[in-house]
């Protein structure tokens, strides 16, 4: 049964007052601080990985099998060169396996920072007029 507007409007409330924002921000800025160009991310990966941890999650790095899945039929290509591919899992077991579970799935990669002068830096994380470059 769905929940009114009320009961909704509060418990996003009560979610919206329980964000560590500074903290959150200061995740963010190292995230951002960490080069990740398409292909070399296993290093923001590893982080990903040890933040999950810090946090009480499980992190886990994982590297796949780049031969396996080059070989697979519809592997679509690849956008950059590559040597090694690795995403991390960041996990909160719950202790009931057949309850409803969430995934979230982003990447990380990005292209280079190319040759055009940068007002803050690709990597600077700085905070200028309210927003994170």
């Amino acid at each position: 049964m769905p929940t009114s507007c009320l009961d909704s409007t509060t418990a996003e409330a009560r979610a919206l007052a329980a964000l560590d924002v500074p903290r959150m921000v200061a995740d963010l800025q190292r995230l951002v601080r960490e080069p990740s160009v398409t292909g070399a991310e296993g290093s923001v990966v590893a982080l990903l990985a040890t933040m999950g941890d810090a946090l009480g999650l499980h992190g886990e790095v994982v590297e796949h099998d780049l031969a396996t899945l080059r070989a697979h039929p519809e592997h679509p290509g690849e956008e950059a060169p590559r040597a090694s591919l690795v995403h991390a899992d960041v996990v909160l077991r719950g202790a009931d396996p057949g309850a409803p579970r969430l995934c979230l799935n982003g990447h990380v990669d990005v292209v280079p920072e190319g040759s055009e002068p940068w007002a803050q830096g690709a990597w600077s994380g700085a905070i200028v007029d309210g927003a994170l470059h």
